[in-house]
């Protein structure tokens, strides 16, 4: 009898412990008090769900607005590292082609002056 009894109970632990909280009492009152407080906590719970589902919506939107801002501003500066190497490219060439045409004028300088002596 005993065990009809405990398998008719609900598994629901809020359930239980409402059966718990009330007892053996015959009045129902305190059983509503206890569901309306139940549903008054389970409310309050998916509004702050609700809420911090939000605000999570909005930090990651963020989130991607900054990384596509910083994926942006890496390829400017990529852009601008290019451009300063090819100047610098540029500068070195030009270097080279005048320090071998300095060696090409002091080899050739002193055999000018030899001939024109």
């Amino acid at each position: 009898m005993m065990s009809k009894i405990l398998r008719m109970l609900p598994s629901s632990p809020i359930v239980a412990a409402l059966l718990f909280v009330t007892g053996c009492s015959t009045g129902d009152e305190r059983l509503v008090e206890l569901s309306r407080e139940s549903v008054a906590r389970q409310a309050e719970q998916n509004r702050l769900i609700a809420r911090q589902s939000t605000e999570i919506a909005a930090a990651a939107h963020e989130l991607v607005e900054a990384d596509a801002q910083a994926r942006n501003e890496f390829i400017k500066l990529c852009r601008d590292l290019h451009a300063e190497r090819s100047s610098i490219d540029g500068q070195r060439a030009e270097l080279e082609r005048d320090r071998r045409e300095i060696a090409w004028q002091r080899h050739r300088d002193p055999m000018i002056a030899a001939a024109i002596q």
